[in-house]
């Protein structure tokens, strides 16, 4: 946040600028560093490279569709976490994080010459309009707004039928292939703890949603959550998950879930092809600490009470503002954060 007039940056002496106090950068996104599970991470990653049979095939170029056993442990790990049909390891491809499997759908998945649009939910989370802009979408971000529910799918709905009835010609810049769907419509959000607003979907108008893109050959891309409806072939729904917050961002290894078709046309992605599923180190660290159950004790023992402790100092700061000191405005150096 830059200086204005009338708020002048903490003079030297001023109470206000106490340097014993720890100051909490709120421009970051980042998770505070006792969460960072180093050693569990050191622990997994000896256990990894000690055995010749693990490490030989991990130093190497990966499968397309990601590390097998993580595949497979991720299966078996989220089938009870959220309850409904098992999910099989050929649903789940592995990706280099959130941010880079939204490239590589958008590789895939779309093509600028047919794609007529990509609807995000305003406020979104803002970086992901770059990776959009980069596939081929600048000025074509449509903005969704939001209403005490989430989405507002009545307003998607309107500006569907809108940017339909314009219609155009259609020149497709990609091939067709056998395990590439291309679609007329994205429909980018997250669908449970929004980035920003926090807000989360029921699941009825998840239900209105998903029916919404079938009717307009749309793809929800819902990011970092699990829990949208699948259907068979291609389907019209993902989720767009990775270990960010999990273990920590650096890992840069995450997944998607999608219809087992789906799943194998991301893999099929020409970065994939050349280089080997992304993270392929990383992604059989992630697999050791998921298998011998340290993730879980992870997210129990420590992410879970920090989030907690978390809701309970915002509702503190709901019900006392008082407490909490005026907010002060610093330059920022090249304006880095």
């Amino acid at each position: 946040m830059a200086d204005s007039p009338g708020n002048p940056p903490p003079q030297e002496g001023d109470p206000k600028n106490d340097a014993s106090k720890k100051l909490i950068n709120l421009l970051r996104g980042w998770p505070s560093p006792h969460l960072l599970p180093a050693a569990l991470l050191r622990s997994a990653a000896d256990y990894v490279l000690s055995d010749p049979s693990i490490a030989v095939p991990v130093l190497q170029y990966g499968i397309d569709p990601g590390y097998q056993p993580l595949r497979e442990e991720l299966a078996r790990w989220l089938t009870p976490q959220y309850g409904f049909s098992e999910i099989r390891a050929d649903e789940i491809a592995i990706s280099g994080g959130a941010s880079q499997s939204l490239a590589c759908v958008l590789q895939s998945f779309t093509d600028p010459g047919y794609t007529r649009a990509v609807w995000a939910v305003a406020p979104c989370y803002f970086m992901a309009c770059p990776i959009f802009e980069d596939a081929g979408f600048w000025g074509r971000l449509r903005a969704v707004p939001e209403d005490e529910g989430g989405v507002d799918v009545e307003a998607l709905a309107r500006g569907l039928r809108e940017v339909d009835a314009r219609g155009g010609e259609d020149h497709p810049f990609k091939s067709p292939a056998p395990h590439r769907k291309t679609y007329r419509h994205v429909i980018y959000l997250v669908a449970t703890a929004a980035n920003p607003s926090g807000k989360t979907l029921s699941l009825a108008r998840r239900h209105q949603l998903v029916h919404l893109a079938r009717e307009h050959d749309a793809l929800i891309i819902s990011d970092d959550v699990y829990d949208l409806l699948q259907w068979p072939h291609f389907s019209h729904a993902i989720s767009n998950a990775s270990f960010s917050k999990l273990v920590g961002p650096g890992m840069r290894t995450g997944w998607i879930h999608a219809s087992p078709d789906f799943a194998a046309g991301f893999a099929h992605t020409g970065t994939n092809r050349s280089g080997g599923a992304a993270s392929q180190f990383a992604a059989a660290v992630v697999w050791r600490m998921l298998q011998c159950g340290d993730l879980q004790a992870h997210l129990d023992g420590t992410v879970r009470p920090a989030l907690r402790r978390r809701h309970a100092l915002m509702g503190d700061v709901g019900t006392n503002p008082s407490r909490i000191p005026a907010i002060q405005r610093f330059p920022l150096p090249n304006r880095l954060i």
